[in-house]
């Protein structure tokens, strides 16, 4: 998608995974970082970065701005270990802006 997204003239951002956590497991539910494991989002995440920077696209790292001191999803970031609350999306909003930013500035 993004190489056809170039070739119609469309700037490209891709934006990192959001990291997981197993803060908030439900009984009888699989933690996040066991269903989604922290490894596995790191490596698609710089497979990515990579990519973006081969290709001139624009990387958001939501990824890194997202993390606790144990690795994981701030835990004040979601109520799920998965998806980002209001918290989760007020570190996210500037990130996006910086991006889009940078994207229509190139």
């Amino acid at each position: 998608m993004s190489e056809l997204a170039t070739v119609a003239g469309v700037k490209v951002i891709l934006s990192s995974i959001l990291p997981t956590s197993n803060y908030h497991t439900a009984l009888n539910a699989a933690p996040q970082t066991t269903t989604r494991p922290l490894r596995r989002i790191r490596a698609v995440n710089e497979w990515m970065k990579s990519y973006a920077a081969a290709h001139d696209h624009i990387y958001l790292d939501y990824f890194r701005a997202m993390l606790d001191g144990q690795g994981m999803l701030k835990s004040e970031f979601s109520a799920d270990d998965l998806h980002p609350n209001g918290a989760g999306y007020a570190v996210m909003a500037p990130l996006a802006q910086a991006a889009i930013d940078k994207a229509l500035a190139r």
